[in-house]
């Protein structure tokens, strides 16, 4: 029992002496990269958090055109439904505007 728990004490031990060489690595690396690229690695974590954002919002944009040219397709689709099949046009009241629909162009007068 004693040998087992000597050899468990001795494993800590080599793993701890690992984990500081580990250490010391990952520091010497860091440093040789703030050296290369000539950015603090906060500058360097700064400038990929800025062009992260800048990218998320060029997608989010993206995608919200294709929403709203998605909507007017499907608006115009609708509105192609609702003309009547004998009749090129279609009235609608809208407040004090009349609204009318031919074919698939809105033509809004006073």
């Amino acid at each position: 029992m004693e040998q087992c728990q000597q050899r468990v004490d001795n494993e800590k031990k080599l793993l701890s002496i690992k984990q500081e060489e580990l250490e010391k690595m990952q520091c010497q690396e860091r440093t040789k990269l703030e050296e290369l690229s000539g950015l603090s690695a906060e500058e360097a974590k700064e400038r990929l958090i800025e062009s992260l954002k800048d990218e998320a919002r060029t997608d989010a944009a993206s995608y919200i055109n294709e929403i709203i040219d998605e909507a007017k397709l499907n608006a115009n689709q609708q509105a192609k439904k609702n003309c009547y099949p004998n009749h090129s046009t279609c009235g609608y009241r809208n407040g004090n505007r009349k609204t009318r629909l031919v074919c698939s162009t809105l033509i809004t007068m006073k």
